[in-house]
């Protein structure tokens, strides 16, 4: 995953993987926490992973939730994080991918 800087300060989290299961979208999610920490709590919904191609890309500016706070770039390169991709809305409990984000990477 690649986090970049919009010049507003908000974030585009791109996802770019190879030899996703080609047949269907993949949920990915921030979840609250480490990889050695897991399961945590979903922090932020991303876009999901198309299968055929292995990307995704969202344009990230708050946690989950109608409340949710603001998160800049700085504040999620500092996020206490990890990043799931799972096979399937279904099938959340299969991982296609897994590792920590912002402050545990």
């Amino acid at each position: 995953a690649m986090f970049e800087e919009r010049v507003n300060g908000e974030t585009l989290v791109t996802i770019m993987l190879d030899g996703t299961p080609a047949d269907g979208m993949h949920p990915a999610h921030i979840h609250v926490g480490s990889v050695a920490e897991a399961p945590g709590d979903i922090a932020i919904t991303l876009n999901s992973v198309n299968g055929a191609t292995g990307m995704s890309a969202t344009n990230v500016t708050k946690f989950n939730g109608e409340d949710g706070d603001m998160i800049d770039y700085n504040g999620l390169l500092e996020y206490d994080g990890y990043l799931n991709v799972h096979l399937s809305a279904d099938d959340l409990g299969t991982l296609v991918a897994q590792g920590n984000v912002g402050s545990n990477s």
